[in-house]
């Protein structure tokens, strides 16, 4: 009962940062959930959302996110995709695109490894591609009866191409993040999702996401979902806001 406060004030922050943020397209995307199946074998998950306006304008908005995972023993082998699309007037107006592969090894104790590989693009930041590789690790602090607190960090190499830019550019940076999922009632559920990506060499050149959402079980693999995700580049390309905000609903499917 003592964290209901707290997410309530979380929930609040998120929209008020929201509401002053200016709209761009994402840099970050949430890697760390769609399903939370802990069955050997194979398993995952599928979310969409689509939104339509008619009249004086014309505007369609089309999301995805979709995961298969593999767990054998300790370990959890990961590949997820996702993706943004909308248009106005039959126009194209933003598109995003995301892959990512991971694996994870349960070590002793709350502690477990994570590798990973990520390939984006997303031409409506000028983004023509970014390539990560990470290394770290994940400890769950608590973990019990659906709810589940975790944090980790990573280190990453980037490898990053901005349309018409000099050329690619490479770095490292540091990827931290702060994980909450806390069971309201037995079919309702809050996810909060905090990443903070600082440059090794310089702290000020960072990356923020941050995400909430309420999800509440329709079936047992059926869910309806809404939240709000907002995110900061400190150093965005030329002619991109450096925040990007987003509301969403939608439902997801696991199996």
């Amino acid at each position: 009962m003592f964290m209901r406060p707290f997410l309530s004030l979380f929930f609040c922050l998120l929209l008020m940062m929201s509401a002053v943020a200016s709209p761009c397209q994402a840099g970050i995307v949430n890697t760390l959930r769609i399903s939370s199946s802990d069955q050997a074998g194979w398993s995952g998950g599928f979310s969409g959302s689509h939104s339509a306006q008619g009249g004086n304008s014309r505007v369609t908005k089309l999301s995805f996110s979709s995961l298969v995972q593999y767990r054998y023993g300790n370990d959890l082998l990961r590949l997820i995709g996702s993706g943004k699309r909308s248009s106005s007037g039959g126009v194209e107006s933003g598109r995003a695109f995301m892959g990512h592969l991971r694996h994870n090894r349960r070590l002793g104790g709350p502690w477990s490894t994570l590798a990973f590989a990520q390939w984006q693009e997303n031409p409506f930041q000028r983004l023509e591609s970014r390539r990560l590789l990470g290394l770290g690790a994940r400890c769950d602090l608590l973990a019990r009866e659906g709810l589940d607190l975790a944090l980790g960090g990573a280190f990453m190499w980037e490898r990053e191409q901005i349309q018409d830019g000099p050329g690619a550019t490479t770095g490292q940076r540091l990827s931290l993040f702060l994980s909450l999922v806390y069971p309201v009632t037995s079919r309702v559920s809050v996810d909060a999702l905090v990443f903070f990506q600082p440059a090794v060499s310089e702290f000020a050149d960072h990356r923020l996401f941050a995400q909430g959402d309420l999800k509440v079980e329709i079936t047992g693999s059926l869910s309806l979902f809404t939240g709000v995700q907002v995110e900061e580049d400190s150093r965005p390309a030329g002619g991109v806001a450096r925040t990007d905000w987003e509301t969403s609903t939608g439902f997801s499917y696991d199996f």
